[in-house]
């Protein structure tokens, strides 16, 4: 199923369109994958998801995927994450919520990634985490 969104997202979107009066659906994709890692690619990839599937909620894998080379568990560790292209979705596209994965270990870690270890953001989908202790 990815492998023909991401071949052409900007035509094969289209067939993914929301029927009216259907429930909202979220996305759960990566950064990337195989090639497919540029900052525009991925720009216009959510773009085509939210304008033509009226799309709003993502979660972003930060990490891209290889689809031949490695395995499943190999793809969760091996490709760099970068949290920043995450941010950068945030920041272009603040009428959609965008929730982070990838790479967090621990309540302590999220803090970290959110709000220190130099990385800045304004995104409404993240970056808001509850410590109920």
């Amino acid at each position: 199923l990815q492998q023909p969104i991401v071949s052409s997202p900007s035509t094969t979107t289209t067939t993914a369109s929301k029927p009216p009066n259907q429930k909202k659906v979220s996305i759960k994709t990566r950064i990337g994958i195989d090639q497919h890692e540029s900052l525009p690619f991925l720009l216009n990839y959510i773009s085509n998801l939210h304008t033509n599937s009226n799309v709003t909620r993502f979660f972003i894998h930060a990490r891209k995927v290889y689809t031949s080379g490695l395995n499943p568990a190999q793809n969760r560790f091996v490709p760099p994450l970068n949290y920043t292209r995450v941010y950068e979705l945030c920041n272009t596209f603040p009428q959609c919520n965008f929730w982070l994965n990838g790479g967090i270990w621990d309540l302590k870690h999220a803090r970290d990634i959110a709000f220190g270890d130099g990385v800045k953001f304004d995104c409404d989908g993240i970056g808001y985490i509850q410590d109920n202790n």
